[in-house]
């Protein structure tokens, strides 16, 4: 087992989403018509997914990186701003830790933001993985407005 399932295996049933709902923001599901930073119309923002039972593969499987034991109680995704997690694959044969932020972010939330990101990668670096981070965040067009 790899460092990185360990850690899944210690910390899946340890943080719970709760009223959590950033991932239903910040990320594009097709199987639900879903862009990215648009709110899915499945969800039900701060309790939870409407279609909890059915719903799609891609949001059956997805794991944040706090929900994985990284950051403070106070760095879950609706508490700091950020949604933080793994890309699928490696690119260029490092782990690629993606950070998906909101339109505006508040310079404290952005520091915080960044002691995470910190900690993640020092943790993975320790654990022998090559890493790197990606930050995205909502497209603007030229006349600077957020789409």
């Amino acid at each position: 087992m790899t460092p990185l399932e360990e850690r899944f295996e210690v910390w899946k049933d340890r943080r719970s989403c709760g009223s959590c709902t950033m991932c239903c923001y910040v990320f594009e599901v097709p199987a639900v018509a879903t862009r990215d930073y648009e709110w899915c119309r499945h969800c039900r923002v701060g309790v939870g997914c409407g279609i909890y039972e059915t719903r799609p593969e891609d949001c059956r499987s997805f794991y944040c990186l706090w929900r994985m034991g990284f950051g403070t109680d106070e760095d879950r995704p609706d508490r700091h701003g950020v949604v933080m997690d793994l890309q699928d694959r490696l690119v260029d044969g490092q782990l690629v830790v993606r950070v998906w932020r909101p339109r505006q972010l508040q310079e404290r939330r952005l520091r915080s933001a960044g002691l995470m990101v910190r900690e993640v990668i020092e943790t993975l670096t320790r654990d022998g993985y090559a890493v790197r981070a990606e930050s995205h965040g909502p497209r603007r067009g030229n006349d600077g407005s957020v789409s």
